[in-house]
């Protein structure tokens, strides 16, 4: 839904991430247009969770694969390993400029701090979404 907003002229990767990654496409951007979209919804079906919840490893694939990209969106409703928030940092600011990361922690405190130190580090916005039923 979020990515069908974006104007037709915006361009845009998807990166799903477990203990391996994920993206669509598999190099560059897409135009957020109905063709383009129609394939990531179709991609996004295909897509299984796998392993844990470690995402250095496509945030360095993303910032390496293609030109950077001007902001980084990242949602997770898990802990990454304790070492990831600096790397990130590290990772997103090493091409000359810093690309803000937007954070969005789903359910857990414990991974929201570290979603709140990336998304500080980098110059991003940061937001927690309580789950409903959660402790």
């Amino acid at each position: 839904r979020s990515v069908r907003a974006l104007p037709d002229f915006a361009q845009f990767r998807v990166c799903f991430f477990d203990t391996s990654n994920t993206l669509f496409p598999d190099r560059g951007f897409r135009k957020a247009r109905p063709a383009d979209l129609d394939q990531l919804a179709a991609w996004i079906d295909r897509v299984r969770p796998f392993g844990g919840t470690t995402p250095a490893h496509a945030f360095e694939q993303v910032m390496t694969d293609a030109m950077p990209p001007d902001a980084i969106f990242f949602m997770t409703d898990g802990l990454i390993p304790a070492e990831d928030p600096a790397a990130i940092v590290r990772l997103v600011s090493g091409h000359g400029a810093l690309v803000p990361v937007h954070c969005v922690a789903f359910g857990d405190p414990e991974a929201a701090r570290q979603l709140q130190a990336i998304a500080q580090g980098t110059g991003g916005q940061y937001r927690f979404v309580p789950l409903q039923g959660v402790p």
